[in-house]
């Protein structure tokens, strides 16, 4: 059964951010602590530990996956000069060989503050023992960090900022009716950082004409969007049983963001996951042609307001809903109507079941996946069926099983 870790880098001991300048796919890592239990499978998040006045330059700043049992090595050859200590440099001790599945840059990095008041990670061991190198976490947390993560870079929707008001409003106004903090449960609904949360409540907060011109805020166009869409012109104040309403129906029930077999982030569809089921179900009544005729539509110039690098987007019955996951419908429809429902892995002996929708089941699974770059496009998926699609995640066989579909889709 695999786990999950975080494995930690101390600049002052090894150049880290050197290191990562080279855009490496793989190295050797120390396993200083719990060797016999880190698995070839096991999912590490790497840890970058700055002290001192940069403190808030430590956090998560690459993902991993191990591919080799720990056993006694030394540094890798073109790596033993980012030892700042000679002895480190020639040590011959216990590392495991991990691969990167996605490198952050100065941007991206998940920032220590991010994850001290979390409610789910706020307590790693890592906080509070800053001086080992291998830290067991449970699945709930490791699934947490990667969604946090993955939310970093999206724009806060409108149905967020609703949200971000009303946790304002019921700050000022209703403590008591909530009974407590209502922050934390949106943040794990949502999948944002209390931190940053916190920040847009605040925004609202002093958005409120009533505080003292020094201290409010005017928020920018989205912002002031909501504000202007809940707040009564006549009263001079926030409408909160409209506002009470509009957040009880979209955020106290629901999907929470999960992990795919893909390990990708999927945040819930909006706005409504019946359409969403009705569409899919469409697209796969239509043709190989027709389908990719619907994807090459979607992603012509002749819409130039359109994103095509994950959703596409289109007009007609074709029409893909759009998610924050970012992957289009009609790729997901190519790849099982392209294949016929069947795995594609060449030879495959297990016979699919039938799914609800009276299909084959099949999986849709990308070849190089999106969090290392790779395109959501009909180039880079392929059907599988639901053992072979772990494998190809999770089995010694991975990389030969990429290899092949890579091959597959260049014949086809």
């Amino acid at each position: 059964m695999s786990a999950d870790w975080i494995f930690q880098a101390q600049p002052k001991r090894f150049h880290i951010d050197t290191f990562l300048q080279r855009k490496p796919g793989s190295t050797l890592w120390l396993a200083s602590q719990h060797a016999e239990q880190i698995a070839v499978g096991d999912r590490v998040f790497l840890w970058r530990s700055i002290g001192g006045g940069l403190r808030d330059e430590s956090g998560i700043f690459a993902e991993a996956r191990v591919v080799t049992r720990a056993k006694p090595l030394p540094s890798p050859p073109d790596e033993q000069e980012l030892w700042a200590d000679e002895a480190d440099r020639t040590a011959v001790v216990k590392r495991v060989r991990i691969e990167f599945r996605r490198l952050a840059d100065k941007g991206s990095l998940l920032r220590r503050r991010l994850l001290e008041d979390d409610p789910i990670v706020g307590d790693l061991s890592i906080f509070e023992r800053p001086r080992q190198t291998n830290y067991p976490i449970s699945v709930e947390q490791a699934d947490r960090i990667a969604v946090v993560w993955s939310g970093l870079g999206l724009p806060w929707s409108r149905d967020e900022l609703m949200a971000a008001l009303w946790i304002a409003c019921v700050r000022r106004y209703q403590p008591s009716e909530v009974g407590g903090d209502p922050t934390p449960e949106f943040a794990l609904r949502s999948g944002r950082s209390v931190t940053r949360v916190k920040a847009a409540a605040e925004t609202f907060y002093r958005m409120a004409p009533d505080l003292p011109a020094g201290r409010q805020v005017f928020g920018n166009k989205s912002e002031r969007q909501i504000w202007d869409d809940f707040f009564d012109q006549k009263q001079r104040a926030i409408d909160l049983p409209n506002l009470n309403n509009a957040y009880a129906s979209r955020w106290t029930t629901g999907s929470v963001p999960t992990i795919t077999v893909d390990g990708e982030v999927a945040f819930p569809p909006r706005p409504d996951t019946k359409r969403d089921a009705a569409e899919e179900a469409n697209l796969l009544e239509c043709t190989l042609a027709e389908l990719l005729r619907a994807y090459s539509d979607a992603r012509s110039p002749i819409h130039p307001n359109d994103d095509t690098r994950g959703e596409a987007q289109s007009d007609d019955a074709l029409d893909a809903p759009k998610t924050r996951v970012g992957r289009s419908q009609i790729v997901i429809a190519i790849a099982k109507v392209r294949a016929d429902f069947r795995c594609e892995i060449s030879g495959c002996p297990i016979e699919p079941f039938t799914g609800l929708d009276g299909r084959p089941y099949v999986e849709v699974h990308h070849v190089v996946p999106l969090g290392e770059g790779g395109a959501d496009a009909p180039e880079n998926v392929a059907a599988l069926c639901p053992m072979h699609h772990r494998e190809a995640h999770h089995g010694v066989r991975a990389g030969a099983i990429r290899k092949s579909l890579q091959w597959l889709r260049y014949r086809h």
